[in-house]
């Protein structure tokens, strides 16, 4: 088969262990156990941290200075060497020539900034509809994104937008600021006074730090602004018939983290029983969050608007709306390509979360997904994976390593699933996965 072939998920063997079977539908499968696409980004991302060391070396100064922005960029490249080598950051086919696709089209339509085509977007895993810039010419885009965005152009501005921050040099920016703060004189110097100080020391130590958090947030924020701007030219050059879906784009973020779907008590019922055992009726009457309190000093302490480092998505569309007199035209549909990337994300998403040890929302999401294909196996598959992690975890007594607590944050849906799964039995869980491995 060739590598640029969908897959058509029928008896087809992928990550060693997962077997996938659907009624002739295609869809991209991400193979986790590729070490070459590994071995050759660890390689690729060791260079481009090398060229920015030789950079610091020559260009930085005092010795002092220098030598604390070294150090601090040798952490953040040491935990993205850590992220490479678990496997977060994934490649397969169809995935890189849409990704390749839309950097070429933003590299040719905005040839004065021929940094462009040398941006690396990195597929990644993760729990969270995301994307990000470290820097270095590197972009991740999580797969959960490409599930919840509307159509290609939505993530082709989301793109654009993490471009831009590397092209204005925000990551090594903050870094150099925070190197500049570790070795002030000024910052130093309030620490001895407050050392000296015998009456509230914890009241003056806390306003430090309060300016310090609120200082760091409006420079961010600004960051945030000047990416929207540039990364609307960027997206503006390249896809103009489609310019208004930049507003979609920041719009429909604001919205992105909301569920879209939930298990009912009839669902987690329904999937969290066996023939030979139903699931308990107590274990849908999740009383956990009523046992906590929730009134900590947090909400009194901190305005908590000024420790919002975005900006409500909405607000920063209507100010780009307004700065670039964008017009309403008519809606953008995705493409068939694209859609087949999205559905293929929602099988990927499972595996992902399961490789990253996120056994509970995998569980969680693999449920949602069954609702949808209820006879795929591929789906049963990871479910019974997912639950042979949680025993063994639940053996060592670290579950709460691998499957969340219910949060007052989290969705009532999700919250009654963490408590079920988290009161389960060792016998139900036992039962539970021989049940889907059959």
């Amino acid at each position: 088969m060739s590598k640029n072939t969908p897959l058509t998920l029928s008896f087809f063997l992928i990550c060693s262990f997962f077997t996938v079977i659907t009624s002739a539908q295609q869809f991209y499968l991400i193979d986790s156990t590729d070490t070459e696409f590994k071995e050759n980004l660890k390689q690729e991302y060791i260079n481009r941290v090398k060229s920015q060391k030789k950079y610091f070396k020559k260009n930085l100064k005092p010795r002092k200075y220098r030598k604390e922005v070294i150090a601090l960029y040798e952490d953040s490249t040491e935990d993205f060497v850590e992220k490479i080598e678990a496997g977060q950051f994934v490649s397969q086919p169809a995935y890189d020539n849409f990704l390749t696709d839309v950097l070429a089209q933003l590299s040719k339509s905005n040839p004065e900034y021929p940094e462009i085509k040398d941006t690396k977007i990195l597929l990644s895993y993760g729990t969270t509809p995301n994307a990000y810039a470290i820097g270095d010419g590197i972009v991740v885009l999580y797969i959960p994104l490409i599930k919840k965005v509307q159509n290609q152009y939505e993530l082709a501005f989301i793109l654009s937008h993490e471009i831009a921050h590397n092209l204005l040099e925000h990551s090594k920016n903050s870094l150099l600021t925070h190197a500049e703060l570790n070795t002030s004189k000024e910052l130093k110097n309030k620490i001895k006074q407050l050392k000296r100080e015998k009456y509230n020391r914890y009241a003056k130590a806390r306003s430090i730090y309060k300016d310090f958090i609120y200082d760091y947030t409006e420079h961010s924020r600004a960051k945030e602004e000047q990416a929207d701007s540039l990364g609307f030219v960027l997206f503006r050059n390249a896809y103009q018939p489609h310019a208004y879906e930049a507003i979609n784009s920041l719009t429909f973020l604001d919205e992105i983290d909301k569920a879209t779907d939930s298990l009912n008590d009839d669902d987690l019922q329904r999937y969290l029983s066996t023939p030979s055992s139903a699931l308990r009726k107590e274990l849908l009457k999740n009383n956990e969050l009523a046992q906590y309190n929730y009134n900590d000093e947090i909400s009194v302490f901190w305005n908590v608007d000024s420790l919002k480092t975005h900006k409500d998505c909405s607000i920063r569309a209507g100010v780009l709306q307004s700065q670039f007199n964008i017009e309403k035209d008519s809606v953008s549909l995705a493409s068939a390509e694209f859609i087949t990337l999205q559905q293929s994300s929602a099988f990927n998403d499972l595996l992902g979360l399961y490789q990253i040890e996120e056994y509970g929302y995998s569980l969680y999401q693999s449920f949602l997904l069954l609702k949808q294909y209820p006879a795929n196996p591929y789906i049963r598959e990871v479910i019974y994976k997912n639950l042979d992690k949680i025993i063994s975890a639940k053996r060592a007594y670290r579950l709460n390593d691998y499957v969340q607590r219910p949060s007052p944050s989290a969705p009532p849906s999700y919250n009654t699933f963490l408590y079920a799964i988290n009161n389960l039995r060792l016998k139900e869980l036992n039962q539970l996965k021989d049940f889907y491995k059959n």
